[in-house]
């Protein structure tokens, strides 16, 4: 059998699948390079088999590899692409995946209202196509869009908010996710934060901490350390404790190890310029 028709076989798709999922992983746990170049393996046998599922995918995860290092504007070209293959392919599950991560880019460069449309229409295509997993990050995706517009009418905000947070949680714990699970205390942190609860807002730090070290998830780590370490170094003098200053040094220690370990300078500068370090 000839090279080219060996790419042109059915049988070579789960490769550039096992290719494309493998790329994702290297780039949540920091290995771009690799990322990269598994993302360009597959790129170039999903051209030559004609796959528009595969190499959509590889767009996709081109795009969370650049998201992931906070290059918003290369994430969000390769997203876009992904949303063009989707739709002229019919793939209702890749262009509702694709319209979450657009929303998901615009609410990081914090253009609520095209995070906002982006993300519902993500959010009624994941309920007609039943993918509860992924309506989970578009739930919490929304919540944290209505926390960061909480400045204007912020009860109204907060109410949509928690909404959406108790939705995602209740889907979380239907599918036994311990990753969506830990991404809901997360969330429900910054939204406790957000209103001056800081005792809730701690313990629901303590609680995404320990599931995301249970399941390894060092990306998140890096958000609920520092995030926890910020929110620390904020409390009333009342709440505040030779412990949690402890807390806060060991937190932010990790959260910069991890960064470094990972190879992400741009999100560790992010982290400096929370707490107005060199």
């Amino acid at each position: 059998m000839s090279e080219e028709s060996v790419f042109q076989s059915p049988k070579f798709i789960p490769v550039i699948k096992a290719l494309t999922s493998r790329a994702q992983i290297f780039a949540m746990i920091g290995r771009n390079a690799e990322a990269f170049i598994d993302i360009d393996r597959a790129l170039a046998l999903a051209s030559e088999t004609g796959d528009k599922h595969s190499q959509g995918m590889a767009y996709n995860n081109l795009g969370y590899a650049y998201y992931v290092q906070g290059e918003y504007e290369k994430a969000i070209e390769y997203y876009f692409t992904y949303l063009k293959i989707s739709e002229e392919s019919g793939n209702s599950t890749g262009k509702a995946l694709a319209l979450n991560n657009i929303g998901s880019v615009f609410l990081q460069i914090n253009n609520y209202e095209k995070a906002e449309s982006y993300l519902n229409t993500a959010k009624q295509l994941f309920e007609i196509i039943d993918d509860r997993y992924t309506l989970i990050e578009t739930h919490l995706l929304l919540a944290e869009l209505y926390i960061k517009k909480s400045g204007v009418n912020p009860a109204e905000q907060m109410r949509q908010a928690f909404r959406h947070i108790r939705i995602a949680y209740l889907l979380a714990h239907k599918l036994g996710s311990k990753y969506r699970i830990a991404c809901c205390h997360l969330t429900s942190a910054r939204a406790y934060q957000t209103i001056d609860s800081y005792r809730k807002s701690a313990i629901n730090y303590e609680k995404a901490i320990r599931q995301f070290e249970s399941i390894r998830q060092k990306r998140e780590l890096i958000d609920a350390y520092s995030e926890y370490a910020k929110l620390i170094s904020i409390l009333p003098a009342h709440l505040q404790c030779r412990n949690l200053s402890l807390k806060q040094k060991e937190y932010l220690s990790r959260a910069k190890n991890l960064c470094r370990k990972m190879k992400l300078p741009i999100l560790a500068r992010k982290i400096d310029i929370m707490f107005k370090t060199n």
